[in-house]
């Protein structure tokens, strides 16, 4: 059984199902700020299949990559899930 995904435009795209259900798992933790590293990451490594399988438009696919990586480096922010869970991190370079 092949499972189909239509966009907007009504391109189809096969056997997206499990990428686009885990990123959109992924983009709602990243919007709450709960294990945000985790999703980071996955979220990067859930759109990587959907820029191979040959995307509409490949520019969004590498910039959501990106911003994915980027989040999962730079960590919570100071209203998330998190931050109230775990506490606020911050990191204090000493004077050279």
């Amino acid at each position: 059984m092949h499972i189909c995904i239509a966009n907007w435009h009504g391109n189809v795209h096969h056997g997206a199902g499990i990428p686009l259900a885990v990123s959109a798992v992924t983009a709602i933790l990243l919007s709450v700020g709960l294990w945000t590293p985790v999703a980071g990451v996955l979220s990067a490594a859930t759109e990587i299949p959907l820029f191979l399988q040959g995307a509409d438009d490949p520019r969004v696919l590498i910039c959501l990559i990106v911003f994915g990586i980027s989040i999962s480096m730079l960590g919570p922010g100071a209203f998330s899930i998190d931050a109230m869970l775990f506490g606020r991190h911050r990191l204090d370079l000493p004077d050279r």
